[in-house]
């Protein structure tokens, strides 16, 4: 762990879609955090980065009972709670069983290349932010000299172009004092156009005249949200190199053989 760096809470949402995807019929498994690469479940490669990293001090796993996955190794007291099939219910959940009022982390179980480092330069700059709510982001440019073909989504700004990263640091309070809101976000997250329009006339105007910076962003949400909020540019490519697809399924597998 990095100087002056601390372990935190850390929510993983192991949710999963009822309905069949691409990805389950490929491989069999409905559970995306149960789907295994080279003998081990994605679920356990995300644990252990985060167990390697030093930043996490307790684990609140939802979606995944203690049974489901036996090579679980996170090296710290675990909380399972039952998925509630909606997001911001998962995340609700998990808020409720957490042991502090600090900042916690969030993330998600489909990043299996995540490694300690990228947890520990994620916290380390989320600390120094200060800010209540820090949002993981990755360039275009990182992406695709990492992942040539990954298939990400790029949101497109002044600063540049970028796809949004799978870990999180939120302050509780934030999210329990705007669950409206965060419901309106998460039903909108496979649509740019309409998450700029959750965020006013302001940012719609900017970004329809291409005039879209981080910054006037974060101002809005902060605005919205009543809290400081920061985006977090990631030089990691593989906190965004989710699996949603069985490409990107087959993208991993070829990292991991290159390890």
């Amino acid at each position: 762990m990095q100087q002056g760096q601390k372990a935190y809470e850390v929510m993983i949402l192991a949710g999963h879609s009822r309905e069949p995807t691409l990805l389950s019929v490929e491989t069999g498994e409905p559970r995306k955090a149960l789907v295994r690469i080279r003998g081990h479940s994605m679920l356990s490669y995300v644990v252990n980065a985060l167990r390697d990293s030093g930043c996490m001090r307790r684990l609140v796993l939802v979606g995944i009972s203690s049974g489901d996955v036996p090579d679980l190794r996170p090296g710290c007291p675990v909380a399972h709670l039952p998925d509630r099939h909606d997001i911001v219910d998962n995340i609700l959940a998990a808020i409720d069983a957490l042991d502090t009022q600090d900042r916690a982390l969030m993330c998600s179980t489909d990043i299996p290349l995540l490694t300690p480092e990228t947890v520990r330069d994620f916290v380390t700059r989320c600390e120094e932010s200060g800010a209540d709510f820090c949002y993981a982001i990755v360039s275009r440019e990182v992406m695709e000299a990492r992942f040539p073909g990954s298939g990400r989504s790029f949101r497109p700004l002044v600063d540049g172009a970028f796809a949004g990263g799978d870990l999180s640091m939120i302050d509780p309070d934030v999210v329990l004092r705007n669950v409206d809101f965060a419901r309106i976000l998460t039903a909108r997250r496979k649509s740019t156009w309409r998450l700029v329009k959750a965020l006013g006339f302001g940012i719609i105007l900017r970004h329809l005249t291409r005039c879209l910076h981080i910054r006037d962003a974060e101002r809005r949400a902060g605005k919205i949200l009543g809290c400081s909020c920061r985006a977090i540019i990631s030089p990691y490519a593989e906190l965004a190199m989710d699996v949603d697809k069985p490409h990107q399924l087959q993208l991993v597998r070829e990292a991991m053989e290159e390890r």
